[in-house]
């Protein structure tokens, strides 16, 4: 899945649904794109969840499609602003 076509920021879901290249068909596809996305976006950023942040992150593949963009989106522009401008070394 290409992460790039969702990085915002969103001001509205209506921007977010146009960010999106297809809509899922139905609940499944809803729910296997939500898990792709959050997978992908914590792969890009290099953040390997505990047990129980990945019992939430199923939880929250069940949201819309909408909000689980936004979340995948913070996830990666908080990881390029943090590769963008890396904290100094003490």
């Amino acid at each position: 899945m290409e992460l790039v076509k969702y990085l915002g920021p969103f001001d509205t879901e209506k921007e977010v649904l146009q960010s999106m290249p297809t809509q899922p068909k139905n609940r499944r596809d809803e729910i296997v794109m939500n898990k792709r996305l959050l997978d992908s976006a914590l792969v890009t950023a290099q953040v390997t969840p505990g047990g129980y942040g990945m019992r939430v992150l199923d939880w929250l593949s069940l949201a819309s499609p909408q909000t689980v963009v936004v979340i995948a989106d913070i996830i990666l522009r908080s990881h390029n602003s943090s590769t963008e401008h890396p904290e100094p070394k003490s």
